[in-house]
Parts: C-alpha cells; structure tokens; sequence
C-alpha cells in the first residue's frame, strides 16, 4: 500500500519536471521473480525504473549503506521497499535479496555500484552471482546517462528478459564477473534503440 502512495504522489511530479520516454513495456513480465538491473548516473534513476515497471510490480531496490542512513531519506525509501547494501559486509542484504526472489517478487540493482555521469562504469559480479546462483531471469534497463535535469528529455529503455549462460569451465568468480560483464554490455545496447 505504500509504495502505492509513494507511487501516486511521484507520478505528477515526474510528469511536470520531466520529459520521460519509456520503451519496451512490452517486455515486463506478468510475474516474477526477476532481477531488475539498470545503468545508474542520478539519484532519480531507483524512481525512474519503479514508474517504468509499473504500480502492479513492487520493486524491491538494493540501495547503498549511506542513502539509507541519510534521515528522512532512509524511511522513506525503506518504506517504499528498499533495503540497505553495506558494500564492505553485503552477507546480509545478498541473503534479503536471496529470500526476496524465492517469493517470486522483483528486485532491482545497479551493478555498477555507484553513479557514472557519463562514461560506462565496471560492473561488480554481484549481479552476476545472484543471477546464477538463484536461477533467476534478469531484465535490463537503459536510461540516458548524466544528470537528470528539470524539464529534460530522459529515455528509459526496458530489454527482453533473458537467462544468463555461464562458462561452466571457469571458476564460480570468473563465471559470476562474465555474466556481470554480458549484462552492462546489453544494458548500454540497448541504448542504440533511442539514438
């Protein structure tokens, strides 16, 4: 019911201060689990993906230690259904997010870890290794990188949901970085559609 209302209340405010294209709604599934994993550059970018998939699917976001313990901020996003990543100890949130996918529900990362404004960041194997070790399909989603600025145009891509085919001759690690490494390359792709 919360992220409903929050859901609600964003709604108007995202359609006066910015111009957003989304694209491939087709492909968001009825049901999930699914591991939701986007390019990140703003802030706006965990409200950007939530409105893209709709109000009937809860995202469950990932969000970094230090967001969540910024006050107001960090209820508010629990409340909406975020849950905290300690980027030095995850055990936990890796076991939350384990838990949450076993309930069929979506959960929603940013493999790069951090914001990249411009360039294409590093994906850790983090998404990877819940890809493969829960057997999860993962949907990837684009958005126009940089600063999201009031009255901008800002383009959301949503792909075709796929599942990830390791290299079973690798080590777990290597497999886990390589499926990483696949995903943020079909990621970036699939912002050839808005160009």
């Amino acid at each position: 019911m919360l992220y409903r209302i929050f859901f609600f209340i964003l709604l108007p405010y995202m359609k006066f201060f910015y111009r957003v294209k989304y694209l491939g709604r087709e492909n968001i599934p009825e049901s999930g689990p699914a591991l939701v994993c986007a390019n990140h550059s703003s802030l706006l970018d965990p409200v950007l993906v939530g409105m893209a998939m709709g109000i009937r699917l809860q995202m469950h976001f990932m969000a970094k230690k230090e967001v969540m313990s910024v006050p107001g901020l960090g209820l508010i996003a629990r409340l909406a259904g975020a849950f905290s990543v300690d980027r030095d100890a995850g055990v936990s949130a890796i076991k939350h997010c384990f838990r949450l996918l076993e309930k069929k529900k979506f959960v929603m990362m940013f493999p790069e870890g951090t914001r990249y404004h411009e360039q294409q960041g590093r994906a850790k194997s983090g998404a990877g290794m819940i890809a493969l070790r829960t057997g999860v399909p993962i949907i990837p989603v684009y958005m126009t990188p940089g600063k999201k600025r009031f009255f901008s145009r800002i383009d959301v891509v949503v792909g075709e949901k796929y599942l990830p085919s390791p290299d079973r001759s690798l080590p777990k690690s290597e497999q886990y970085s390589s499926v990483a490494d696949d995903l943020m390359h079909r990621i970036y792709s699939l912002g050839d559609t808005v160009k």
